[in-house]
């Protein structure tokens, strides 16, 4: 994936986001999370809002990072302030947008909280992705640093009785988790 991710380019990003939303609509679904997880360049980002704009759709749009991005570095903090002032500054209010976080599991402590903590000074929602049984002890590191909240999403939730949705429960906040395996929405609300 690392390999294809590094040549994406930001028409091609263009056209995925454009391809995917015209299915979703199509679909009957009219608000999207778009966890732009190859930003490659300030273009990909426009590439992928524009589509995104263009499409009609509402939701929100994660601005991440690329995939071969080395771990020890974060998000570019200077291009989601770029994109936050030119896009949504003036926004109708129908796409909002948050940062995809690659969290405890993909990226050392230092990592993950200075990027936590840039969303924070800047209020932008956030998603952090939980891939796995054995990883998702990331959830209770990201509880104790107060980042399990109404603004965050947990995707790739695998079942409802992992130590992960006992973590997230005794967070006592609004979360969204789903579980793409079941390629279904499991919960939203207040655990």
């Amino acid at each position: 994936m690392k390999k294809l991710s590094a040549a994406s380019t930001p028409r091609e990003s263009y056209l995925a986001v454009r391809f995917a939303l015209a299915e979703t609509i199509n679909g009957g679904i009219t608000s999207v999370m778009n966890w732009a997880h190859n930003i490659r360049s300030p273009q990909h980002a426009d590439a992928e809002l524009r589509a995104m704009f263009e499409s009609g759709a509402g939701g929100r749009f994660l601005y991440g990072y690329p995939q071969d991005m080395e771990s020890s570095k974060t998000n570019n903090f200077a291009y989601t302030t770029r994109v936050r002032q030119q896009y949504f500054s003036s926004s109708d209010g129908a796409i909002d947008l948050g940062m995809a976080i690659r969290g405890p599991e993909r990226t050392p402590a230092p990592t993950w909280q200075r990027e936590i903590g840039f969303a924070r000074q800047h209020e932008l929602p956030g998603r952090h992705t939980s891939r796995s049984h054995a990883k998702c002890r990331s959830n209770a590191l990201l509880s104790r640093f107060g980042w399990l909240a109404g603004s965050t999403a947990v995707p790739n939730w695998f079942t409802s009785r992992t130590p992960a949705t006992t973590t997230i429960a005794r967070s006592s906040r609004r979360v969204h988790m789903w579980s793409l395996r079941r390629s279904r929405r499991c919960a939203s609300g207040t655990a």
